[in-house]
């Protein structure tokens, strides 16, 4: 009887393994896909299992020759993936662009912990859809070029700027 347990879990481990890769290699096929509801799937299915290999195709959705949502979760998978090589692309983003994919873009940028997004989220901290965003984002980059454009919205009369940046300036403290 042990044998033949062995022997099944030796076909599990294979089986395993064999789908894995099947479904890597299946998500990969349809972020390709031209069907923009299969392409969606594969961006967040990507995000989740935190593909990097994928982070330039994820970088190249980003673009406005894409659907808005595909710019969304594609910006949202970047983030769950955590890979710095998105920086340049996601601070692109950060231009003329609908408030809600600012906003997912700024979340991503201050996941991703970059120095790099440093001065483009200090140039949206007036912006009154994104800044306490902004304020969140600054203060998980931990550079300390942020604590002067920070400590001039200490005097904000919004208690909700004020304590964000706050924060942000104790979590850039922290980082030295």
């Amino acid at each position: 009887m042990r044998h033949s347990m062995a022997s099944l879990a030796g076909i599990v481990v294979v089986l395993a393994v064999g789908c894995s890769g099947n479904d890597t290699a299946r998500r990969r096929h349809e972020l390709g896909s031209s069907n923009v509801v299969v392409r969606n799937q594969a961006v967040v299915r990507t995000g989740e299992v935190r593909d990097r290999t994928a982070v330039p195709v994820l970088t190249g959705y980003c673009g406005r020759d894409n659907p808005m949502e595909t710019r969304l979760l594609a910006v949202k998978a970047l983030g769950s993936i955590g890979d710095t090589n998105a920086v340049a692309a996601l601070v692109a983003l950060l231009g003329d662009e609908p408030a809600e994919l600012k906003r997912a873009t700024v979340e991503t940028l201050g996941k991703l912990r970059d120095k790099r997004a440093t001065e483009p989220l200090i140039g949206l901290l007036s912006d009154p859809d994104i800044g306490l965003v902004a304020i969140w984002a600054l203060g998980n980059t931990g550079d300390r070029r942020a604590v002067p454009a920070l400590e001039r919205l200490l005097s904000s009369p919004d208690k909700y700027v004020r304590y964000n940046a706050s924060q942000a300036m104790k979590r850039i403290g922290s980082e030295d």
